[in-house]
Formats: structure tokens, C-alpha cells, sequence
């Protein structure tokens, strides 16, 4: 049988490295979403883009909790709700580094009133000799 001391540090300690994974990986995020989101994105949509990427961190903690109800219902233990968002987080991880730079692959359109594409009037205003 624990201890007092044993039983007292061990729920504090846990709680405490809990408590530092979850604020790191939440000043991660943060750190990530203010760099990349400018990066692909550009600055000229930034604030509806943080608010849908706000909306699904909110709605992702509201949907985590469901699951995992759900998967200790099913399989009368907690364990393989965990494994399988845990699964689900290392899949994201794992994509992430694939992302391509959406800037890239864009395709540019010509300006209006432009036919050439050229951005010039002069270009636009030329007239061929028949």
C-alpha cells in the first residue's frame, strides 16, 4: 500500500507535467498559427482565417470530450477513445510537413479590362497592322 506521501505526489506531479505539455503545445499552436497562416495565406484575409481556424479549436474541444464518452461506452474503458485521437494527432503531425505553399500552385489571373494579362495599358492599347 502507498504511502500518504506516495499517494499525494504522484496525482500532483502528474497533474503538473500535464499541465506543462498542454501549455507548451498550446504556445506551440499559437506560435505556428501567427507564422504560417501569414506565410500561405497572406495578410489580407489573416483575421477570417483566425476566426475559422479559432472555430475549429473551439468546436474540437467540445467534439474531444463526445468521443471520448462515446469510446468508453463502446468499449467500457477510456483507453481506445485515447489511443485513437492520439492516432489521430501524430496522422496530422505526420501530413503537416507535406503541406505545399498554396501561393505556388495558384494560378495568377490576368487583370480586368486586360486581355493579354500584360498589366499595361500601353500592351492592352497596341494595335496589330492586318
Amino acid at each position: 500500500m502507498p504511502s500518504a506521501k506516495e499517494s499525494f505526489c504522484l496525482p500532483v506531479v502528474t497533474a503538473l507535467a500535464y499541465g506543462i505539455a498542454l501549455d507548451g503545445a498550446a504556445a506551440a499552436a499559437r506560435a505556428v498559427e501567427k507564422t504560417a497562416l501569414p506565410h500561405y495565406f497572406g495578410t489580407a484575409n489573416l483575421g477570417a482565417l483566425r476566426g475559422l481556424t479559432r472555430s475549429v479549436a473551439v468546436a474540437s474541444t467540445a467534439v474531444g470530450p463526445l468521443l471520448s464518452s462515446v469510446a468508453h461506452q463502446a468499449a467500457g474503458s477510456y483507453r481506445p477513445g485515447v489511443i485513437a485521437l492520439a492516432a489521430l494527432c501524430a496522422l496530422v503531425a505526420l501530413a503537416t510537413p507535406l503541406a505545399r505553399d498554396p501561393r505556388a500552385t495558384a494560378p495568377t489571373a490576368a487583370p480586368a479590362g486586360l486581355p493579354d494579362g500584360s498589366g499595361t495599358r500601353a500592351a492592352a492599347s497596341v494595335q496589330r497592322a492586318p
